[in-house]
């Protein structure tokens, strides 16, 4: 998502995401899709095809992303197998409160807002010099 907002209003192919984001193209043709199917990126096939943004960049949060691609709570239900049952509670009443925070953090940060603020990494190609 952050390479196509890189890219505003071009299509950019599949086999360019995989090479910049090091991810493989079996692996990140599925991504595309469920991230197209809900309406974040538009593709098209075929020569000069690719995928871009659907909306504008600062229009899409990265709450949006995360629930698309994945599961943001797997930890709703803790068991112990040990301990007194207030401490599970107090276990999930924790674990409640840490991905409330999550959720309200990524829901406040747009896709425009992370690539804007990244800091700027050396390509693989670039030798990094050792200080």
């Amino acid at each position: 998502m952050a390479c196509l907002a890189t890219a505003p209003g071009e299509l950019v192919p599949t086999t360019t995401l995989a090479n910049k984001t090091n991810v493989p193209a079996n692996y990140l043709a599925k991504v595309l899709q469920q991230l197209a199917s809900s309406g974040l990126i538009r593709g098209r096939r075929g020569v000069g095809g690719g995928y871009m943004l659907a909306r504008d960049a600062g229009d899409i949060n990265l709450l949006e992303i995360v629930r698309t691609v994945g599961e943001l709570s797997p930890t709703d239900r803790v068991s112990l197998s040990y301990g007194p049952p207030s401490d599970v509670g107090t276990l999930q009443d924790t674990l409640a409160s840490v991905k409330s925070m999550v959720t309200k953090t990524l829901e406040g940060v747009t896709l425009e807002a992370l690539v804007k603020d990244s800091p700027k990494r050396p390509s693989a190609r670039t030798p990094v010099r050792a200080e």
